[in-house]
């Protein structure tokens, strides 16, 4: 059976290191400029929340370089994953295509950052539940 590692080089950590810095130093600007200081996911800044989210990057970049183990990832988990990412776009298409339609006919009211958050977290929802249901089954 063939068997293809997934190998963290030099160069991806460097690439991590670089970019959790870039959101800090990001969030440092904004708010030195006071650029996004309304409220923001219980933050009361953009800033804040981009140096938050750099210094957890930073945080589980530097835990995953002193624990790397190389992943043994076989042919099965390989087309599992990819049969996932395909149900998972499909559903989020059909949902979205759901959404325009119950806009259509009763306007939402949500903040976008709100709907995006949404978005992205039944995104990721639905490709654990359709990954755990095609390794059950395949």
């Amino acid at each position: 059976m063939v068997v293809s590692q997934k190998v963290i080089t030099k160069k991806v950590v460097i690439f991590k290191y670089a970019f959790a810095s870039f959101l800090i130093l990001l969030g440092i600007i904004f708010k030195v400029f006071g650029i996004g200081n309304k409220e923001f996911f219980s933050f009361n800044g953009v800033a804040f929340y981009l140096i938050y989210i750099g210094f957890l990057m930073l945080f589980i970049v530097t835990i995953t370089n002193f624990t790397k183990r190389d992943k043994i990832i076989d042919e099965r988990m390989e087309k599992i994953g990819y049969k996932s990412y395909r149900w998972t776009f499909s559903i989020m298409f059909i949902a979205a295509f759901v959404l325009m339609v119950y806009d259509g006919i009763k306007t939402i009211q949500m903040e976008l950052s709100n709907f995006i958050s949404y978005a992205v977290c039944f995104i990721l929802i639905v490709y654990v539940i359709s990954y755990k249901i095609l390794e059950r089954y395949n």
